[in-house]
């Protein structure tokens, strides 16, 4: 895995429903740069605003309007150990071919283990204790 993978922002109308046709288009543009892939659902995103069909559906559509040779690499991280598992199968299933998940506990290797045959990459953010 190689290149720049800047995050997907996903567009919103005024009432809170996704433009599916704005984030077409945003990939659309993307797709004509030198980037190495597309980062949605990310740590930075508003994965957390989202169910996790509307999660899927962002993926499978930038899966379908990617350009060759560009690799999508979906945040899969869930609130628990077992949501990541069973979302990452999903995202999968959805066109993800790289999974990133970030991580405040140290299950990283049971994550790993148990979502898919999905490459991932585990993000650990560590507490700080201040004092």
């Amino acid at each position: 895995l190689s290149g720049v993978f800047p995050p997907v922002m996903t567009p919103f109308f005024k009432d809170g429903e996704i433009d599916y046709e704005g984030l077409a288009f945003n990939i659309e543009k993307m797709n004509q740069t030198d980037l190495g892939g597309y980062m949605p659902l990310g740590s930075n995103g508003e994965f957390r605003s989202l169910t996790d069909g509307e999660a899927l559906e962002v993926i499978k559509l930038i899966a379908k309007n990617r350009a060759p040779g560009k690799t999508l690499m979906a945040g899969t991280g869930r609130e628990s150990a077992y949501a990541t598992i069973e979302f990452t199968k999903k995202a999968a299933q959805a066109g993800a071919e790289f999974a990133s998940v970030r991580l405040l506990e140290r299950r990283g290797r049971a994550i790993r283990s148990k979502s898919s045959d999905l490459p991932m990459q585990i993000l650990r953010a560590f507490r700080s204790r201040a004092g």
